[in-house]
């Protein structure tokens, strides 16, 4: 089965989200271990860690659209 996903490699959690969601369909697909082109055996990580990652960054992807968190600080002058 191929897979069209390209890695845009920018780094933010929406990427990596994408990269984790390609290799989870990747895993459930073909398994954890298969033979590459080369040759070579490739396994891949646990399905169950992957979905952890995807857990944690939907996390973060949900706390930073809802906005920055509010520090409440009150500043106070002293006399000199």
């Amino acid at each position: 089965m191929a897979f069209d996903h390209q890695a845009t490699d920018t780094g933010t959690d929406q990427d990596l989200l994408d990269n984790v969601r390609a290799m989870i369909a990747r895993v459930t697909a073909n398994g954890q271990e298969y033979r590459d082109t080369a040759g070579f055996m490739v396994k891949l990580p646990d399905l169950s860690d992957l979905v952890a990652q995807e857990e944690m960054l939907k996390a973060r992807i949900d706390q930073a659209a809802s906005g920055p968190a509010r520090n409440l600080v009150e500043l106070r002058r002293f006399p000199t």
